[in-house]
C-alpha cells in the first residue's frame, strides 16, 4: 500500500470539524494515541529521512488497548510512503522483539485524533502534545505522481478550509518533537 499525505498546522480545528460536518462527514470520537518509534543502534542519523533505504518502525497504542505495529518507507518525500501495518496484542513482546533486532525506543508522540473520510481522502484532525493542532489529508494509491497528488490535496485544503500551503509540515510528529529537544 502507498500512502500519500499532506500535513498542515491548523489553528482552529473546531472550524475545520464544522466544515467537515457541513460536507456530510462524520468525525470519529476522539481517540488517544501513543506512538513509539524505534531506532536501530547503528542508525545515528535516523532523523535524517533523506538517507536512502530509511525505514521507520513504529508501535501505536490507541486508547490503551488497540496495538498496531507499522513500518513505513519514504519514497519521494516523507509524506509519500510504502506502509505496512500489523495488529498485535502484546506491546511489551514487540518491544522485546525489536530489542533482539537491536532497535531501541525512540521518540514517543502522544496525541488525540479524530478522523473521517471525504471522497478519496482520509482526513485526520490531531492535537499533538508539545506541537499543537494539525490536519492531515491522506490518500492511499497503488501508483501515481506523489507531487501532483499532494498539490491537489493542498488545493483541497485551501478551498475547503482556507488553509494555506505555507502552513505545511513535511516532517513526522516524532521528528518535530525530536527537533524541539528534551522537555523542560
Amino acid at each position: 500500500m502507498r500512502e500519500i499525505e499532506i500535513k498542515l498546522r491548523a489553528p482552529n480545528l473546531n472550524a475545520i470539524a464544522s466544515k467537515l460536518e457541513e460536507l456530510g462527514c462524520k468525525l470519529s470520537e476522539p481517540k488517544t494515541q501513543e506512538d513509539i518509534s524505534f531506532v536501530h543502534k547503528d542508525d545515528a542519523k535516523w532523523f535524517e529521512p533523506t538517507i536512502e533505504g530509511w525505514v521507520y518502525p513504529r508501535l501505536r497504542i490507541q486508547d490503551g488497548i488497540n496495538i498496531t505495529f507499522t513500518v513505513k518507507k519514504p519514497l519521494t518525500n516523507e509524506m509519500d510512503c510504502i506502509e505496512y501495518e500489523l495488529h498485535i496484542d502484546d506491546a511489551e513482546a514487540l518491544k522485546a522483539i525489536m530489542g533482539l533486532f537491536e532497535y531501541r525506543q525512540g521518540i514517543v508522540v502522544k496525541k488525540k485524533r479524530r478522523t473521517c473520510t471525504f471522497q478519496e481522502y482520509t482526513i485526520t484532525l490531531d492535537e499533538v502534545d508539545r506541537l499543537g493542532s494539525f490536519i492531515e489529508i491522506e490518500r492511499v494509491v497503488t501508483d501515481g505522481d506523489a507531487e501532483k497528488i499532494q498539490k491537489e490535496m493542498f488545493i483541497f485544503a485551501k478551498d475547503m478550509f482556507g488553509l494555506e500551503p505555507n502552513g505545511q509540515v513535511m516532517r513526522g510528529y516524532d521528528i518535530l518533537i525530536y527537533e524541539l529537544g528534551p522537555e523542560s
